[in-house]
């Protein structure tokens, strides 16, 4: 997490707070090297999608012999009609040029791969109402 972190600070600096809630136990046999590269997907995405400034709220906590990670953004979230597509290779919502929607389908088959799973959530988003 912490590489990741690293290698994310530029593009967050000044932009992005991120808030650290870990666990003290969190120790668990993998590849290093593989789940450095799963946080950088995710939390690239999460960057991404704060506009302006911001928060990601990352917290980890033990479950028996799993350990579980829940990465939170203050962006607008993801549209529930694409929600199911997101970890499909090529998948992308941004521009041309932007992304290559290969980020979080990576991230999905690393983490099966150690035998773990990966899902998200996004609130439907708030809608004003009229006066």
């Amino acid at each position: 997490m912490k590489i990741a972190l690293n290698l994310l600070s530029n593009k967050m600096k000044n932009r992005v707070r991120v808030q650290r809630d870990f666990c003290t136990d969190g120790n668990i046999l993998c590849s290093g090297t593989q789940l450095t590269q799963v946080f950088l997907n995710v939390l690239d995405n999460a960057q991404q999608a704060v506009s302006g400034s911001g928060n990601i709220w990352i917290a980890t906590r033990r479950a028996n012999e799993s350990l579980i990670v829940r990465i939170r953004d203050d962006g607008a979230g993801i549209p529930e009609d694409i929600q199911g597509r997101i970890f499909d290779p090529c998948f992308t919502t941004k521009e041309i040029g932007v992304g290559t929607g290969l980020g979080l389908s990576i991230t999905y088959g690393i983490v099966k791969g150690h035998g773990g799973s990966v899902d998200n959530s996004s609130p439907p988003p708030v809608r004003k109402r009229a006066r």
